[in-house]
């Protein structure tokens, strides 16, 4: 098995493992991304590729195959020991939303955000909460027909009624009720989407005590947005995404659709 990959380079390590880049002679010597994470990991592992196993969209990073244990064996990065286990999956070269964004125009950040929607619409659809959607785990390569967005890291996804009794993810895109310990559903991922819009037009997301706090009011958060430069075509959907109070989000990716579509007087498909 070890002969069927040459590591190219890295691309991440941290406490749960580590990513690199590898050519893949059993797939015409592609180059895929081989996430690796130690054994003590592995049903967290074995659950994320089972879930993803099942996914297929064009915003979203498709995966391959499953290795235990993983084709390097024992490695100091991936916690060392028992040997880890691994999966690969597709590799993307672009720049997360943030950077791919920073400089953008508001046509290009539209298309990025549209195509972020349709993958949420699409994982909600089949009842999957990706519940870390974050500007670092969406990547935007660019090609003949504009910027491409594809969401990844499903590390922490879940199905939609699960019970989930701990809560991770970055603070500022985690929605109240499950920092509440409420649960959740789709509309914890529509409350990031709302994190992540303002945070790309006005420079950083806005304070996450303050949506819990004195900007619950609606119309008290279109004020602050407003100010702090989201643009006018955005202002009415980001405001009722950010709502503290999952019953007064949109519902559902489609009903972002609509409400975004008619401020910006052109659908969203």
């Amino acid at each position: 098995m070890l002969g069927r990959f040459t590591i190219l380079r890295p691309l991440g390590a941290g406490g749960q493992g580590r990513v690199v880049a590898v050519r893949d002679a059993a797939r015409d010597d592609a180059v895929v991304a081989l996430k690796e994470t130690p054994r003590r990991d592995v049903d967290a592992l074995r659950r994320e590729f089972g879930l993803l196993a099942g996914l297929r969209h064009p915003n979203l990073v498709a995966v391959y195959d499953w290795f235990d244990p993983s084709p390097f064996g024992p490695s100091e990065d991936a916690g060392g020991g028992d040997p880890p286990v691994a999966y690969t999956q597709e590799l993307v070269d672009g720049v997360d939303l943030w950077r791919a964004l920073r400089g953008a125009d508001l046509d290009e950040r539209e298309r990025v955000f549209e195509q972020v929607l349709r993958a949420l619409a699409y994982l909600h659809a089949l009842d999957v909460a990706h519940l870390d959607l974050k500007p670092e785990n969406v990547l935007v390569s660019r090609g003949d027909d504009g910027p491409l967005a594809r969401v990844l890291d499903f590390g922490i996804a879940r199905r939609i009624g699960d019970e989930v009794t701990s809560v991770r993810g970055s603070y500022s895109y985690v929605a109240p009720e499950r920092l509440a310990g409420r649960g959740f559903d789709q509309r914890a991922d529509l409350y990031a989407l709302g994190v992540m819009m303002a945070e790309v037009a006005i420079g950083q997301p806005p304070p996450p005590e303050a949506l819990r706090g004195e900007l619950t009011d609606a119309r008290a958060r279109r004020g602050w947005l407003e100010t702090h430069g989201v643009p006018g075509p955005w202002l009415e959907v980001v405001t009722a995404l950010l709502a503290a109070d999952p019953a007064e989000r949109p519902n559902n990716a489609w009903e972002v659709a609509r409400l975004w579509g008619r401020e910006r007087r052109r659908p969203i498909v």
